[in-house]
This record gives C-alpha cells, structure tokens and sequence, in this order.
C-alpha cells in the first residue's frame, strides 16, 4: 500500500501499537496519521515552523511525540491531533526521542550536547543528563525503563540511572562519533553504531566490548538486535544492510539492494526477517 499527501521528503514511518494506524514525518513540516486497511490520511498533525525528522507513538498509542530541527519536541493526543504541551529546555536541535516502556517519561537527545528526562505527563523536565558529550545522536530506555544509553560526538556511549540521572558507566573503544546505541530485549547488552565503520557490542553491566562488526565501508548509522538477541543487522553509508551472528560477530548475509545510504534497518518481530 502506498500512503500519498505529504509534500516533502517522508522522514519517519511507524505502526502505531494496535497495528491499525501508520504515523508519518515528513520535511514539508507536518505528520500524518493514516489508516493502514484503507491508505487513506486520517489526520494530519498542525506544520510545524521546520522540517520534522521525527513523529512517534506512545506505548499505549495514546500519545505522539514530534521533532524538527529545532530546541523543542511537541506531545499530541493521538486521536485528536490535539497539541498538548511542549517538551523546552535544548539550546539545539533535538535530534532523538523516545518513550519510556510505561509512557510515563519522554528521553529526548540534542546537539547540544544533553539528553533529557520529561515527565510525560507535565511536561517538566526531570533531569538533563550532561558529561561533555558533544552532539548527543541517540538516547534509549533500557526495556525496563530504569537506564538510559546515550550514543554521543565524543565517540563513547554512557549508561545512566533514569531516575536520579546519574551516570553509571562509559563504554569506550569506539574510533568515531557514535549515531546509535541500544539495548537487547532483556538489557544484558548493548550495540553501537559508529563512524568508524563498525558496530560494537557490550556488556551492559561491566562496559566491557564483548565483540566488533567489522565489515562495513562506511559509517555504520544504525544498529539493532533481533527479538531473540542472537542476532544483529546494521545499516551503513556503503549503502548495505548487514545481518551479523552475534556468536561470532560475523556477517551472515549482506542485503546490498539499495542504491544510496541505508538509514534505518530493523527485525520484524514475529518472523526471522529484518526490513530496510
């Protein structure tokens, strides 16, 4: 099915969590909600002054967060499109956000330098975490909510306490700026994706690397796990996806069938398949 009506490049697409919805972002600065058995728009979220990069839903599908180029993230009602509040407090461009697993906090990443730590429903900002980072490009929830990882400029990723914003650990090792970090579905482990060439993988608890994907030609941009945690697919510059055994931390196939620069690559849930 093909979903037609924004105006500029589509910049993020997801399912809502019932399956029934599909929310886009877009750059001519609005999001869609659309209706996955008909194609057709449902709402369209009011334009906002920029290029959105971001839209995405709460665990419940209650709530959408959006993001452009600018300091601050906006929280919607899903249903109404109605704008609730605004998530302030960068001096940058937001640049990653995501939801606790409960959907009671909002995690927002920033170039300039901080992630931070909202309160879903105030909007009032918990904690910023801020080491010296430089550029923060991906900040996630441990599966438990309880931890954040952060990917940063200065080619580390940091582990934090969600609740007080404590740091508790760095993994270092990495070359290059860092574009992603995550955890596995049980929080033992965490990948990173990095500019130069490779992804990582280590061990939640003791930072320590417990193996590097080495094949890429190009900045790795994005890394995941899959739902069973034996495995991982990257997506690169070298316009290549890559599936690796996380065993061996070798590649066991490389999709190469685009013809530009891969930016996102994930694993469907319920079936052995990844999708670029």
């Amino acid at each position: 099915r093909t979903f037609e009506g924004h105006a500029g490049n589509v910049t993020c697409a997801e399912f809502a969590p019932s399956g029934a919805r599909v929310l886009t972002s877009s750059e001519d600065g609005t999001a869609k909600l659309w209706d996955v058995e008909s194609g057709s728009c449902v709402h369209t979220f009011a334009a906002a002054p920029g290029q959105w990069k971001l839209a995405k839903f709460s665990p419940d599908g209650s709530l959408v967060i959006t993001t452009a180029f600018l300091p601050a993230a906006m929280l919607w009602a899903a249903d109404s499109c109605e704008s609730l509040r605004e998530l302030a407090g960068h001096t940058g461009a937001i640049v990653s956000t995501s939801f606790s697993p409960d959907g009671a906090k909002i995690l927002t990443g920033s170039i300039d330098g901080t992630a931070k730590l909202y309160d879903a429903a105030t909007g009032d900002c918990l904690h910023t975490l801020d080491e010296s980072m430089g550029m923060v490009f991906s900040a996630a929830f441990s599966p438990d909510g309880l931890e954040v990882v952060t990917a940063a400029f200065d080619q580390t990723a940091k582990l934090w306490d969600a609740c007080t914003g404590e740091l508790l650990r760095v993994f270092e090792g990495h070359s290059g700026m860092l574009f992603s970090a995550v955890f596995s579905r049980d929080g033992s482990r965490i990948l990173t994706a990095c500019a130069d060439n490779t992804a990582k993988l280590w061990s939640t608890r003791s930072a320590e690397c417990l193996g590097t994907l080495e094949g890429h030609s190009q900045t790795v941009s994005l890394v995941a796990f899959s739902p069973d945690g034996e495995q991982a697919v990257t997506s690169s510059n070298d316009g290549t996806t890559r599936v690796w055994s996380l065993a061996t931390c070798r590649c066991t196939r490389i999709l190469d069938q685009h013809d530009d620069t891969v930016n996102t690559a994930v694993f469907l849930v319920n079936v052995a398949r990844c999708h670029t």
